[in-house]
């Protein structure tokens, strides 16, 4: 998944440039990219990546089968542990790493092989928020909004409870895995557990995530990773007799929408706009004379839209992209429109209310202010350095 992969590069390039030697373990349709950056790339060899591309073409279709992409997502991340491993430990007789920096959904980095081969873990996460749960953050899409009341706090809790219910079967599953690997039970979720890690990135900032307090202090925030400097929008927000605005409409990635783009463009007709259809990476050349970005939420167009302070309308088509889009409605840096709710009427009506105000882009601009602060890609691999100096295994 290229949105996965883009923050891992500008890391490594980063880690590069302070003289450290970077490889990759990927799939083999990521090794191009990854090669034609100067990295070596290790191809999963006993990993089967099967169930991830059977997830990606179910969540590609107009009505994906929920349960199905939930029973692929266990597969592809549970299921594949022990191939994972085989590899790893393949590549570290060959290449023994200081620091391993996996991405979130590599579940055996730090549910095995942290501890079982001695080599620290550094997990990082590409999402716009923090996938730990915690009372703040107990399961991902279902936003707990307003203050935090007595009301609230018992919703947490029961929350958190349901979810550690649901995942049962996959702690005892991951717990399987320690003991045919000498290690001793999990007392915790996979997720809280991946956060005793000694260091665990973040691609957001506290601010946008809520200021959320319940979280370790392993738990570091570094904004969005990008390998281009950004660039201040030059654009005039556009009215009538001014210069046409500038919209943005971004296919998602992975998910690609037929019914969202159509009403994208019909909502657009006739308005003062240009419009430009593409992907988070394609449209990233354009996004500095963007004034609007609509987009399903996913985590690669949310953070470089924000980073450049362009105001989003989101219409989320799963958990994880409701989340953001929540984010960006309490940020107030866009608008949040409902899968039931999003018909051409209400998509027009959102466009003409951000082109028409100009609290939507000094919002998008403080959050871009929150994340440039966080340092990016350079105090990623500036924490990673440190980490992999004066870290020690769980």
């Amino acid at each position: 998944m290229e949105d996965h992969l883009r923050p891992f590069l500008a890391v490594a390039r980063q880690l590069r440039s302070r003289g450290h030697e970077v490889v990759f373990y990927s799939d083999t349709n990521s090794a191009p990219m990854i090669e034609l950056s100067g990295f070596r790339c290790f191809p999963f060899q006993k990993m089967d990546p099967a169930p991830l591309h059977r997830i990606l073409s179910q969540l590609r279709s107009e009505n994906p089968k929920r349960l199905l992409v939930w029973r692929l997502w266990r597969e592809f991340v549970l299921d594949s542990v022990p191939g994972q491993l085989e590899d790893l430990r393949s590549i570290a007789a060959e290449w023994r790493p200081s620091v391993v920096v996996s991405d979130v959904s590599m579940w055996s980095t730090f549910l095995v092989l942290n501890e079982s081969e001695g080599i620290p873990v550094v997990p990082f996460s590409a999402a716009a928020h923090c996938l730990i749960p915690g009372p703040e953050g107990f399961m991902s899409g279902m936003a707990l909004i307003g203050p935090a009341t007595v009301v609230r706090r018992i919703a947490a809790k029961a929350g958190s409870q349901a979810a550690d219910l649901m995942t049962r079967g996959v702690l005892r599953q991951a717990n399987k895995f320690r003991a045919d690997n000498f290690l001793p039970p999990l007392t915790c979720s996979v997720k809280q557990y991946s956060s005793k890690m000694p260091l665990y990135l973040v691609s957001s900032s506290p601010n946008f995530d809520r200021m959320r307090q319940d979280l370790p202090d392993t738990v570091q925030y570094v904004g969005p990773c990008f390998e281009e400097a950004l660039e201040f929008p030059l654009r005039h927000r556009g009215d009538s007799g001014t210069l046409p605005a500038r919209i943005l409409v971004d296919r998602g990635m992975p998910f690609a929408r037929p019914r969202f783009l159509q009403l994208a463009s019909s909502s657009l007709s006739g308005l003062n706009v240009e419009t430009e259809f593409g992907d988070a990476f394609s449209l990233f050349g354009s996004l500095p004379a963007a004034n609007l970005v609509m987009t399903n939420g996913n985590s690669a167009m949310v953070l470089a839209a924000l980073a450049y302070g362009i105001p989003l309308l989101v219409v989320p088509d799963s958990r994880h992209s409701s989340e953001n889009a929540w984010r960006v409605h309490e940020q107030g840096a866009g608008i949040r429109i409902s899968q039931c709710r999003s018909n051409f009427h209400a998509l027009r009506k959102a466009v003409q209310q951000i082109l028409g105000s100009d609290a939507f882009p000094r919002n998008a601009r403080l959050v871009a202010e929150s994340f440039r602060v966080q340092g990016g890609a350079a105090r990623a691999a500036e924490l990673i350095e440190k980490a992999a100096l004066t870290m020690v295994c769980v």
